[in-house]
């Protein structure tokens, strides 16, 4: 679909409509507009952007649009790449190149109290969390847009059962270290009834925590476990293994990819499951994958180039340069699916934009000697909103 960046539609044999949609977002909060009733899907809820002209890329088009539309300059905003989607409606095919826009304070204040876009349609700014329950008031190519925004800033794995004394530390440890409503991706590596038997714990003093559940275990939930599941989570060998031709469940997925030919299973899977994103690991060497060659973030950054969905990056440390190596903007150069993340929590940032611009990022330690820091995007300025992941030391 692209040549040096740019989209070329004739390459594809339903020769769809190209278009580049911007998700404008300042903390919980979207800025939306509302498709004019002569329009297709007119009355609609919609995020900003439009049709990608012959010669565009994608970000060139969001440039373009943005302005258009509500008159917005997000030249020097931090871009990041959500993914890629195809739609079919009756009547068309569309071709979705999805990014998300962080805004400056300056701009939503700006934008606060305006109403009307330079087209006439009404925009506004509207609660992340309403917006994730309104999909049936956006076109239906948007319902998976909303799928991917509900991944959180931040994901923590959860360390080994082998890691504590007991069952009961490991419950006890992550009671009293998650942040409230905090989304733990669970990696017990023990049988399955142990497995349940300690998430159904931690649930009964946690019911705020949300959980990423092994593929290998899902299918044994007890029957009256009915805590909040983000998503199951395949490992490498069970994505290869797939065999997309059964039924298969409904749960949004989360697929562990080492590799291009797994980045490649992902992206087939999409076509008749709900992926919800990759992790993508080792950047760097890790205990859990010491076996592995690590990538490095510039391989890193390539791979992710080639997901169709959102991506989280996992490594041990990520040290004051890996962001710029990630990123490929040492000098707010065009970069092209680098995605910030780590092992501890993943920060995907995807896009290519002559003038994008890093966020500013701290880190916060852990609570337990030896585990790893997480890092979380720094609020004093824009920084990219996509999932993070965190891991095992």
């Amino acid at each position: 679909m692209t040549t040096n960046g740019k989209i070329s539609p004739t390459n594809c044999k339903t020769n769809p409509i190209c278009v580049a949609v911007a998700v404008l977002y300042f903390g919980e909060k979207l800025l939306l507009a509302t498709r004019l009733t002569h329009q297709h899907q007119g009355g609609k809820l919609e995020f900003v952007g439009g049709k990608i002209e012959q010669g565009e890329t994608p970000i060139e088009t969001l440039l373009r649009e943005v302005k258009e539309e509500i008159g917005l300059d997000i030249g020097e905003n931090v871009i990041t790449k959500l993914g890629r989607l195809f739609y079919q409606y009756t009547d068309k095919t569309v071709y979705l190149c999805v990014y998300q826009v962080a805004l400056t304070q300056c701009q939503y204040q700006a934008y606060q109290n305006k109403h009307i876009g330079t087209d006439g349609q009404a925009i506004g700014f509207y609660d992340k969390t309403w917006v994730q329950s309104q999909a049936e008031n956006f076109p239906k190519a948007n319902v998976q847009i909303l799928r991917w925004l509900t991944l959180p800033s931040v994901i923590v794995v959860s360390r080994a059962l082998a890691d504590f004394e007991c069952g009961a530390e490991w419950v006890a440890y992550y009671a009293q270290t998650l942040a409230k409503s905090q989304t733990l991706s669970v990696r017990l590596q023990t049988d399955a009834v142990n497995a349940w038997c300690l998430i159904s714990a931690l649930y009964c003093q946690r019911k705020d925590i949300v959980f990423v559940i092994p593929w290998a275990i899902y299918h044994k939930k007890p029957k009256n476990f009915d805590g909040r599941i983000l998503a199951v989570r395949l490992t490498h060998n069970e994505l290869m293994a797939l065999d997309l031709s059964h039924e298969l469940c409904d749960v949004p997925i989360l697929a562990s990819c080492h590799d291009a030919l797994s980045i490649q299973k992902a992206n087939e899977c999409v076509k008749k499951l709900p992926v919800l994103g990759v992790f993508l690991s080792p950047v760097k060497p890790t205990k859990t994958h010491q076996q592995s060659v690590a990538l490095g973030w510039e391989r890193f950054a390539y791979l992710a180039d080639m997901a169709d969905v959102p991506v989280i990056a996992r490594t041990e440390r990520l040290q004051t340069g890996d962001a710029i190596i990630a990123r490929g903007d040492e000098t707010q150069k065009s970069h092209e699916g680098r995605h910030l993340v780590r092992k501890d929590r993943c920060l995907n940032e995807k896009g290519k934009s002559r003038r994008c611009r890093a966020g500013s990022y701290g880190f916060v330690p852990s609570a337990r000697e030896g585990a790893d820091a997480a890092l979380r995007p720094s609020h004093d300025r824009a920084s990219p909103g996509t999932p993070v992941a965190c891991a095992p030391g």
